[in-house]
């Protein structure tokens, strides 16, 4: 209906109406049913029901009562009948109404919300860093909906950066066209340290390192688990020092921070007589950082989860995501697409890993598993856990075939394999499409990628299309024996010898199995 609308606006299609009665009612949506004005009108028109019977309608309608539903059906047949409408045009037109009414909205409604969509489409398109740091501080305390639109950011080349000690305000800000968090973001920083710090911050200027940080805030509001979590998220990054720096020195840092603010308040005087180093006098009581290296990038990132909720440099999925992406059906925000008992493929990281009993007692597994969009709840029943349960503790990224299964709570998979990405590439991988640009190679050149085929020898057939610019390809037959592995290096070989990105994969389709329901409809032990 909604690409019949458009395309009729614009002139590209022609608008149809189901009866020549109905012109005067659809003409302004382009016989499309869009008001439920309209569907009253058309109760009206064809079946002589007076407006109050219709509005009954509408409401009937909009609550998809069966019973109720049946009636009115019943009652409109009949009323078209006296005005001598076809049937088959009568039962048309009221499942027309009746499919309307799942997305129907009075006018006044409808043009109230078209012109908050116009609104903000207008301001999603010239302003988008306004627009979306708008949306992060309305949903900033639902993770999953700030995890979402920090991708959406990315997708659109917005930077989305950390938190910081000497730019972030409370809640969500936009920098230079980039959007930054705020402090409220991070976890233990409650009110009353996030006030000293901005305060101290506007009053005195930017904070210069961990030690001028800890001199300057009120030490009592701001305590060593709020500057741990300030480090940890990345709040202290613009300063140029490695967080593994500032954790090792953290408590040296509070204990002489402590002491300065005590003889600060005791009104002592230094030993020459003069007053103590003050809150912006950080090279009296600067600490030297030790020469260790920085944390590594899984350590990080988990780290700035714990603080913040999410990951915000990086993801640990980010070097893989290619690869996983070669044998997955969909991520997992998009499961809510597919059937109730439809098979599928979706890959990411064990976030939480829960053994269970069944009724018989035998073991099987709640896990959450979650890629760079959002979650999944799995359910591992006795049997798959049997052949996959040294595999539910890895911290590596794997890929689980499952069934979809629906219910009011949302979605859940239950899961009929899991494997560890390597091997799921090699069991899901129906290809490998290597692409030889006719003007780019050279029997040196072939000669080079034949024996390393040959190095990255697997069950993996190999494709060999050669192609020539602006004038078509062909397909290469290749020995039988000239089976690959399918894995990263053996794309970035492949790309290195040739010098261009020639090398894909294609997936093994799912063989969709007759629908089956799990413990009577429900993913519960059995």
């Amino acid at each position: 209906m909604v690409n019949d609308f458009v395309e009729t606006k614009h002139g590209r299609a022609t608008a149809n109406y189901p009866l020549p009665q109905l012109k005067g009612v659809l003409e302004e949506t382009y016989g499309v049913i869009v008001y439920q004005e309209q569907v009253m009108q058309i109760a009206n028109i064809l079946a002589s029901y007076t407006l109050g019977d219709a509005d009954s309608l509408r409401r009937a309608m909009g609550k998809k009562i069966p019973e109720v539903m049946a009636e009115e059906k019943v009652k409109f047949m009949a009323g078209a009948r006296l005005k001598n409408i076809p049937e088959d045009k009568a039962e048309y037109v009221f499942d027309l109404m009746a499919k309307f009414a799942g997305y129907g909205f009075n006018k006044s409604h409808s043009a109230a919300y078209a012109l908050i969509l116009y609104q903000t489409a207008f301001l999603k398109a010239h302003y988008p860093a306004q627009f979306m740091t708008a949306l992060l501080s309305c949903d900033m305390t639902n993770t999953d909906k700030v995890v979402l639109y920090i991708n959406d950011c990315r997708e659109h080349q917005i930077e989305v950066l950390p938190p910081d000690i000497n730019e972030s305000v409370t809640g969500f800000s936009v920098i230079n066209d980039r959007i930054r968090f705020g402090l409220a973001a991070v976890k233990n920083v409650g009110e009353s340290a996030l006030e000293s710090i901005i305060e101290e911050r506007q009053k005195n200027g930017r904070y210069t390192s961990l030690a001028n940080f800890c001199n300057r805030v009120d030490s009592r509001r701001v305590n060593s688990r709020v500057i741990e979590s300030l480090i940890k998220s990345g709040s202290f990054d613009s300063l140029g020092c490695k967080r593994s720096q500032l954790m090792t020195v953290l408590d040296k840092a509070m204990e002489q921070a402590k002491a300065v603010q005590r003889d600060q308040q005791s009104g002592q005087l230094s030993l020459f007589g003069g007053p103590l180093a003050g809150p912006k006098d950080a090279s009296a009581t600067e600490i030297q950082l030790p020469d260790i290296p920085e944390w590594d990038e899984q350590k990080r990132l988990i780290f700035e989860k714990e603080t913040v909720g999410f990951y915000l440099t990086g993801h640990p999925l980010d070097d893989v995501l290619g690869e996983l992406r070669t044998v997955i059906d969909s991520d997992i925000h998009n499961l809510i697409n597919f059937g109730d008992d439809q098979q599928v493929r979706i890959g990411g990281l064990i976030r939480t890993f829960k053994r269970h009993k069944s009724k018989k007692g035998d073991p099987m597994a709640f896990l959450t598993l979650e890629d760079v969009f959002e979650a999944v709840e799995v359910v591992v029943f006795p049997e798959t856990y049997s052949r996959c349960a040294e595999i539910l503790e890895t911290s590596e990224p794997v890929v689980i075939l499952g069934t979809i299964q629906k219910d009011e709570r949302g979605v859940k998979i239950i899961a009929e394999a899991i494997d560890l990405l390597p091997e799921a590439r090699e069991k899901y991988t129906e290809a490998a499409k290597i692409r030889l640009d006719s003007d780019k190679i050279s029997r040196q050149k072939l000669e080079i990628l034949r024996k390393a085929l040959f190095h990255f020898h697997g069950l993996c057939p190999v494709l060999l299309t050669l192609h020539f610019p602006k004038k078509g390809e062909v397909d290469i037959e290749v020995m039988k024996d000239m089976t690959v592995k399918p894995c990263r290096e053996l794309t970035d070989r492949v790309e290195e010898i040739l010098g261009y990105k020639a090398c894909s994969f294609t997936k093994k389709d799912i063989a969709q199995p007759a629908r089956k329901k799990w413990g009577n409809g429900k993913a519960a032990a059995a």
